[in-house]
């Protein structure tokens, strides 16, 4: 099966600037960040966090301000995620927060309840693990710093992790498996084939594909995305091309089944340079929130809730997040 090392990046992190590749391993297969800022200032994003519109976003909010003192639209400024595999639980993921003292207490408290806490010293920091209880998998938490915690489901990962941050291995700036568009954008993501059985990109529109690059950003209006797919020959690119024309006509043609659809394929625009193939799409961001939301997940019928959380407290911790 063909798979993807695929990136996700913003192009501001919650220090300012660029993007700091020295932060990602450079043997990660994925990795993804969210300027978690610049989301929450765009026109999309305030609709996605507007309380007074989503009962149960605000009564997961106020449960969060409650329990442990942690407000996410106010206290998070950006979240890294990455792994070396394509494994479900083989990714690490750094958060940088406000300082928050509090919070952070009353996250470690919460962990260190468990019946399955350990307690590593790795150098000058600690590093907390437990088994979640409702996923039976093991979840890693580390405090770097009033503004940084490490998160994850491995141990090795976790240090690798904080080494990175310490600057004492070199991360994936120079890594040419890494290709970082400069962009604009709240979300950029670049992608390298990987033929490892465990990637996840199989679609026949990738098959052909080398490498992806995507970045997603909110201008006044409209939510633009660009995305870039590369192949190793001439030959290869048309064959992406046309593929992708026929999807765009064909969902611009379904507008009596689908109208939604069909704007979405009047809305992409395809252009090809010698083994670049650029796809872009421009799309009201009102539009957009409204069709996201109108989505169902797998399995849930017309007007059904989405299941909410476990109310345990310590499996609200996990590595995962």
């Amino acid at each position: 099966m063909m798979g993807f090392f695929v990136t996700v990046l913003v192009a501001g992190v919650s220090f300012g600037g660029p993007v700091n590749k020295s932060e990602i391993s450079s043997t990660a297969k994925w990795a993804i960040h969210l300027d978690a800022e610049k989301f929450l200032a765009s026109k999309i994003g305030r609709m996605f966090i507007d309380e007074s519109a989503n009962a149960d976003l605000k009564k997961g909010l106020d449960v969060l301000r409650a329990t442990i003192h942690f407000d996410p639209l106010k206290d998070v400024k950006s979240v890294t995620l990455y792994g070396d595999s394509y494994k479900k639980d083989g990714g690490v993921a750094v958060l940088k927060v406000r300082p928050n003292a509090e919070a952070a207490n009353a996250v470690e408290k919460i962990i260190i309840l468990s019946k399955t806490h350990e307690q590593i010293s790795f150098g000058s920091r600690v590093i907390h693990k437990w088994i979640d209880e409702k996923k039976q998998k093991p979840s890693v938490l580390c405090f770097y710093s009033p503004e940084v915690t490490v998160a994850g489901g491995d141990v090795n990962q976790v240090k690798v992790a904080i080494d990175l941050l310490d600057g004492k291995k070199d991360g994936g700036k120079d890594n040419t498996g890494v290709m970082m568009p400069d962009a604009d954008g709240f979300i950029v993501a670049c992608a390298r084939k990987d033929e490892g059985k465990e990637g996840p990109a199989n679609a026949t529109v990738l098959k052909n594909a080398e490498w992806l690059t995507v970045f997603v950003r909110n201008t006044g209006e409209n939510v633009d995305i660009e995305a870039k797919l590369g192949a190793n020959s001439e030959e290869n690119a048309k064959q992406i091309e046309q593929m992708v024309r026929g999807i765009a006509a064909f969902l611009a043609l379904s507008a009596e089944q689908n109208e939604a659809a069909a704007d979405i394929g009047k809305a992409l625009s395809v252009n090809i340079d010698k083994c670049t193939v650029g796809v872009n799409f421009t799309y009201g961001a009102e539009q957009l929130y409204k069709l996201i939301k109108s989505h169902k997940r797998p399995n849930q019928k017309e007007g059904q809730q989405v299941p909410k959380p476990s109310g345990n407290a310590s499996d609200g911790v996990s590595g995962n997040q």
